[in-house]
């Protein structure tokens, strides 16, 4: 395995993910704030069967958010705060 295949299972498996080549996995870096629909899109996203990885900060409420479903879709997504 090499290139972006490679890529994608370091980086599942460097953050706990599920290794699978199987999933779509996305990825978002940016601010948190009232224009994300991730509270909308993340439960159907887990539906779907992807994985999804976010880096950003932004309103404390959303940031808690984010912390709420990595523990309720553990195989499936994983955040963090960085400032930008």
């Amino acid at each position: 395995m090499t290139g972006k295949p490679q890529c994608k299972a370091a980086l599942q498996k460097e953050l706990g993910l599920p290794v699978r080549a199987d999933v779509p996995l996305l990825g978002f870096i940016g601010r948190l704030d009232h224009q994300n629909l991730i509270a909308e899109v993340v439960p159907w996203m887990m539906v779907q069967d992807a994985q999804l990885v976010m880096l950003g900060t932004g309103r404390p409420d959303l940031e808690q958010m984010l912390r709420q479903f990595e523990g309720q879709y553990s195989d499936g997504v994983r955040g963090g705060s960085v400032s930008l």
